[in-house]
């Protein structure tokens, strides 16, 4: 067999083993369309993430100046050249760190305290949730009991205190390179400047 001979059985194969779908005939422009436009889009987006990131890190620089000295404020403005320009907020968000960290960060900040919590998150494990009966949350409810053990896993970390991105200037350096911040968001900024 030739291997012309065997691409063309091949490819009626293929063929042969596509399962039957409808097919909307005549829309072929306008499919055309809504596909280019979702590339367009997709690729549009691509580049917003691009330059907002760069955005929001130029801004960082000035942001943590600022918190660093004292001066806390959850947002910087950034005027345009032909806009009214962008505010990007900071909000009082970060991630939360493994417990196993709480060690080195009581060595590292004398106001442990006041600046972190210890969080706890339940969540109930794959098998049990398909078995749960009404009795069981009955039980829940009423008095936890060893049954929690089945029910739920517990994660213990470590969150910042609402209010931590104010007190940013009391928190030790080495504190500061664990704890993330949560993204920051940008902001059309109108006419009187304010963000819409």
């Amino acid at each position: 067999m030739k291997i012309s001979d065997r691409l063309k059985k091949a490819s009626i194969n293929t063929k042969q083993s596509k399962s039957s779908r409808p097919v909307l005939k005549g829309q072929d422009e306008l499919v055309d369309k809504v596909i280019k436009m979702k590339n367009d889009l997709e690729n549009m987006e691509r580049q917003y993430e691009q330059l907002e990131s760069e955005l929001t890190s130029k801004a960082f620089s000035l942001y943590s100046e600022v918190r660093t000295d004292g001066n806390y404020s959850s947002s910087i403005f950034a005027p345009g050249a032909a806009t009214n320009g962008a505010l990007i907020v900071y909000s009082d968000k970060f991630s939360n760190l493994p417990s196993e960290s709480e060690e080195e960060l009581r060595n590292l900040d004398s106001n442990y305290e006041k600046h972190f919590v210890e969080v706890r998150k339940l969540t109930v494990k794959k098998d049990a949730g398909k078995t749960i009966s009404n009795k069981t949350v009955e039980k829940i409810l009423a008095a936890l009991g060893d049954e929690f053990e089945n029910i739920f896993d517990v994660k213990v970390e470590i969150g910042t205190r609402p209010g931590f991105a104010e007190v940013w200037n009391e928190v030790p350096e080495s504190v500061r390179a664990i704890v993330k911040q949560a993204k920051p968001s940008v902001r059309n900024v109108t006419e009187d400047q304010k963000a819409c």
